[in-house]
């Protein structure tokens, strides 16, 4: 009877365990080809250039360690550290209702803006990402931006919308910093 017990037992902690490590793994990480920008509006109401793109890059030495970093910290449950007290106040900000502190790691991969011009303001981009994003999903987008080896993480709005892409707007400031910085996108959900 108690080798039955502990037979079930280990099963189950194995289970769970697997689970558990599974669970941690479904953050799409890196070099993410699936995120596509499917359309752009500007802040402005000027006309968003054509050649205007808004691309996942290839991992840097540089952003590889941001990456790394920041799946660990999810890996670990600790966003909250991670990201600090000033964005998660800001996170919190975004979504009132919601302990921040459960909020999971989704999407991180560097990525670049590509002929951005000050005169359109800030960009909302609709992107289709790896995970399929329903509408009243609760989410939050940050923005990295590496500079001189420090990370400043910057929550912006985002939202889903029909078709489960997710629509961020891109800061003006950001935009203008992606010029001569490396960027990082980091999505987090519910």
């Amino acid at each position: 009877m108690n080798k039955r017990l502990f037979s079930i037992a280990l099963a189950l902690v194995l289970m769970l365990g697997c689970c558990a490590f599974a669970a941690s793994k479904s953050v799409a990480v890196g070099d993410v080809t699936d995120a596509k920008v499917t359309g752009t509006t500007s802040s402005t109401g000027a006309e968003v250039p054509a050649d205007f793109a808004v691309t996942p890059v290839a991992v840097t030495e540089t952003t590889k360690a941001v990456v790394d970093d920041i799946a660990k910290a999810a890996e670990a449950g600790d966003l909250p550290t991670f990201f600090g007290a000033t964005a998660m106040a800001e996170i919190a900000a975004k979504v009132p209702n919601v302990d921040v502190g459960s909020l999971k790691l989704d999407e991180v991969f560097p990525f670049t803006d590509v002929n951005y011009t000050g005169s359109i303001g800030d960009v909302t981009v609709n992107m289709r990402l790896t995970k399929d994003y329903k509408v009243g999903d609760v989410i939050v987008a940050l923005i990295g931006v590496l500079t001189a080896g420090n990370v400043a993480w910057t929550p912006i709005d985002a939202t889903v919308v029909d078709g489960g892409e997710v629509a961020v707007t891109l800061p003006q400031a950001i935009l203008e910093a992606g010029a001569t910085n490396e960027l990082v996108f980091a999505l987090l959900s519910e």
